[in-house]
């Protein structure tokens, strides 16, 4: 019997090192041929997904996104609707990190529909990606209705991660628009939100932020304008904090 070889966080950044890249991308190779041999599609599923987290860090866009592809084919066959949101969830940042807004969205609203009523985390996710996607096209309006739908979700679960995330995406928006009093505002609630994190063991989990969460060279510049004497806590914060999120990804 095979054994489930467990899903990486996905997509997260390239603060993993070039060696454990290498490591990890020989491990999920040698976990789909496995999955393959003994015919276990889930196996198979969560290997694809993995390989394509690993081309993702890789800038292999193309390849990350033929792994995903497959990911969400086989979940969507075996019935396994969550898993197949990730995957989605997943090609949506693949489109996001290229600048293809308008697929990144098509990908991040289907996975919105499987995940509602299923995974209120999911969906508080993909609303704030595609608060994300329409932020980075000048929409301010359109982002600002996202990531407000996301904030009413994610406060709903008491997501503190989360809630501080988009509370920092919020002051980046008001920040591009000029209502610095706004920014602060939410700035300031990100960072209550982060003070109240208890932060995992950060010796083995020092991942950065995934990509579609907050840039932290944009929060230090958004943080030393809004409140120099706190910048330092919420860069180290954003780069330390590990996120087990569900795409994350989630």
């Amino acid at each position: 019997m095979i054994r489930r070889p467990p899903r990486s966080t996905p997509l997260y950044s390239s603060a993993a090192s070039d060696v454990y890249k290498r490591q990890a991308l020989i491990w999920y190779q040698r976990q789909l041929s496995l999955a393959k041999k003994e015919g276990c599609r889930t196996a198979e599923a969560v290997a694809y997904g993995n390989l394509g987290n690993c081309s993702f860090m890789k800038k292999e866009w193309s390849q990350a996104a033929d792994f995903h592809i497959k990911d969400a084919e086989i979940s969507h066959s075996l019935g396994n609707r969550l898993a197949e949101a990730t995957a989605l969830g997943n090609l949506g940042v693949i489109f996001l990190a290229q600048g293809n807004f308008s697929k990144a969205v098509e990908y991040i609203n289907t996975r919105l529909q499987v995940v509602r009523n299923l995974d209120r985390r999911g969906e508080g996710v993909s609303l704030s990606n595609i608060g994300f996607a329409y932020a980075q096209q000048h929409a301010t309006a359109r982002a600002h209705e996202y990531y407000d739908a996301a904030l009413k979700v994610v406060e709903g679960i008491g997501d503190r991660l989360r809630i501080g995330n988009i509370n920092l995406k919020l002051a980046l928006l008001f920040l591009d628009t000029g209502s610095l009093a706004t920014a602060r505002q939410h700035a300031k609630k990100a960072l209550g939100c982060y003070e109240t994190i208890n932060a995992p063991d950060l010796n083995t989990l020092r991942f950065a932020l995934q990509w579609d969460e907050d840039n932290p060279i944009n929060s230090e510049i958004l943080l030393k304008r809004l409140d120099p004497d706190r910048s330092a806590f919420i860069t180290r914060g954003l780069y330390d904090l590990s996120l087990r999120t569900y795409n994350e990804t989630s």
